[in-house]
């Protein structure tokens, strides 16, 4: 028990104020990744940073082998900690070699971010890749905030006072 708290407010995850909300960022550049050299040159891009956030969009396979993946990515967005320059959506469909993006999600002076990330990991594993030194987002909203804010929207909603539209998260 902490500071005479009974245990049903610790087990129900904190439920007092937040900070105050914070601006969303409104990105100066917004970049689609789909040829192997614009590939390469995000992937040294990425290299530079010290922090990576990372969102991998996933589709479901329409017909699949026995024992293979119901989904395959589709996407996979990268920002960093550049004062909002630049994001990047990379079509995991057209390109089909993601290796270039191995040095910066290995790298251990880069910290990735992640919301969830167990989908997420399986997912670039399945395309030769492993993020190393990263951080869940979830997690850390679920130790502060409780299992039932823990998504991606309560999240944005509590700390931006953002409403994500998540309707579209699994079409293609």
């Amino acid at each position: 028990m902490a500071r005479g708290r009974d245990t049903a407010d610790v087990d129900a995850g904190y439920l007092g104020s937040s900070a105050p909300p914070v601006a969303a960022p409104e990105w100066r550049s917004r970049l689609y990744i789909d040829r192997p050299a614009d590939l390469y040159e995000l992937a040294r891009t990425l290299n530079k940073a010290s922090v990576l956030a990372i969102a991998a969009e996933f589709a479901q396979l329409r017909i699949r082998n026995v024992g293979a993946p119901a989904h395959r990515i589709s996407l996979l967005q990268f920002a960093i900690d550049d004062d909002h320059r630049t994001s990047w959506v990379v079509d995991a469909y057209r390109l089909y070699d993601l290796s270039p993006l191995r040095d910066p999600l290995e790298s251990p002076q880069i910290l990735k971010l992640f919301h969830g990330i167990s989908a997420d990991a399986r997912m670039l594993a399945t395309r030769g890749l492993v993020a190393q030194h990263y951080l869940d987002l979830e997690a850390v909203s679920r130790s502060i905030f409780g299992q039932s804010e823990s998504g991606l929207q309560a999240m944005l909603q509590r700390a931006c006072g953002v409403r994500l539209d998540k309707s579209l998260q699994r079409a293609d």
